[in-house]
């Protein structure tokens, strides 16, 4: 899949209220409730997924390569609630049988945890290493530092940003995930992320948990 493609359809296509508060770990109802709004998001052929209110950073224009943006594209939160949403979402979009557990599982982000997700593109056309080049994520809350504990990187697949001028605007983009592992106090409160692109670009950018579920 075209990890940029979906972003733009998805995400920046679409609002939706902000929701109110992480869920450190999912209970069967909440579990279900995740699931069966999934399938009901699947359902709307205008629709997409509503991803705007976890975007911490996005573009303003994101057919553009701008080098001042450096090589990030969006920044996006991730929630053992919505991530196992978003699975389910995925699973019926196209068409295929997938339970609650097996959605929650694929989320691949355990209860307790958050995630970010960082969009991101090689900085010229034949780069394919840029996911390895980002340094210094941290997540900063009152107190402490959190490295990530974990880091999942998708592959890389061609896209174009067809605004750019001088050149076709042709380049290899891809998803880094980061998972950060908070006190449940702490999903309560607010935090900095702090990190580096391939490019050397400083990204410093505010989360405020109570405003994701």
């Amino acid at each position: 899949m075209n990890t940029r493609r979906w972003f733009l359809t998805t995400v920046l296509a679409l609002g939706g209220a902000p929701v109110l508060a992480v869920l450190p770990g999912l209970t069967a109802q909440q579990l279900q409730e995740a699931y069966q709004g999934g399938v009901k998001l699947a359902k709307d052929p205008e629709g997409g997924y509503p991803l705007l209110p976890y975007t911490l950073y996005h573009t303003q224009d994101s057919l553009l390569l701008e080098p001042a943006n450096g090589d990030v594209d969006a920044v996006v939160v991730g929630t053992p609630f919505d991530r196992t949403r978003y699975q389910s979402f995925l699973a019926a979009s196209g068409d295929e049988t997938l339970t609650p557990a097996q959605a929650r599982e694929r989320a691949r982000l355990p209860d307790g945890w958050v995630s970010v997700l960082i969009f991101a593109h090689g900085s010229k056309p034949a780069d394919q290493e840029f996911l390895n080049g980002f340094t210094g994520v941290r997540l900063v809350l009152p107190g402490r530092t959190l490295l990530p504990g974990q880091v999942q990187k998708s592959g890389t697949d061609l896209s174009q940003y067809p605004h750019t001028p001088g050149e076709i605007g042709e380049r290899f983009v891809g998803t880094v995930t980061y998972l950060f592992h908070p006190s449940a106090a702490e999903l309560r409160g607010s935090a900095t992320l702090n990190f580096n692109d391939p490019t050397g670009k400083s990204f410093t950018l505010p989360i405020q948990f109570s405003r994701y579920r």
